[in-house]
């Protein structure tokens, strides 16, 4: 997030430069520039509801249950209007937004190195059984909402964030079929194992 938006400011800067100038633009990072990405990063409403909810978890205050169910019902239309936000997306560009290398890439990442790299924290964290294999699973759920709204406030990757948000929903299926030789190969598909720890 920080990244994209020190690439933000380089772009505006460009604009600006380029209205006033023909002159070839050249960029130099100041800390001005680091320190102002690095507040907009923190002004997202995903790292302000994050750190809230942090804040909010280190108090012994019980939360009220209307609270509760404000933020339920609050965070499902979040989910419901960005999903909204997807689909007029893709339907002004296309189901394929961005390039095919980029798509095949960001899936690939999604499908195959996700569940990997779950694998690999399950073998080194001795995680074997049930949890195993839920954490590998839950590596390769679609990318929901989240990375769509990530891109649309720093204006970065919106086309790649809906069309792989679009096509992780369509492939998690398949995927999950798939799975079953690579977690019994690292043996994380044997419930018995798991279930003698809490038996």
């Amino acid at each position: 997030m920080l990244l994209t938006n020190i690439a933000k400011i380089k772009r505006e800067k460009e604009l600006k430069f380029a209205s006033n100038s023909d002159e070839k633009f050249v960029y130099h990072l100041t800390c001005k520039d680091i320190g102002l990405a690095f507040w907009n990063s923190i002004k997202t409403p995903l790292l302000v509801g994050a750190f809230l909810g942090l804040i909010w978890a280190c108090t012994s205050i019980k939360a009220p249950t209307f609270l509760l169910r404000l933020a339920k019902y609050m965070g499902d239309f979040v989910v419901v209007f960005s999903l909204l936000c997807i689909g007029s997306f893709l339907e002004k560009n296309s189901i394929v937004a961005c390039e095919w290398y980029i798509l095949v890439i960001c899936v690939s990442l999604r499908f195959i190195l996700s569940p990997l790299l779950g694998i690999a924290f399950s073998k080194a964290l001795k995680i074997s059984g049930t949890l195993g294999r839920q954490c590998s699973i839950l590596s390769t759920m679609p990318l929901s909402t989240v990375a769509y709204i990530l891109a649309s406030s720093t204006g970065y990757g919106q086309a790649a964030a809906s069309s792989v948000v679009f096509w992780t929903v369509i492939l998690v299926i398949p995927s999950r079929k798939g799975q079953t030789s690579p977690l019994s190969l690292f043996n994380l598909a044997n419930e018995r194992l798991w279930s003698g720890v809490f038996g």
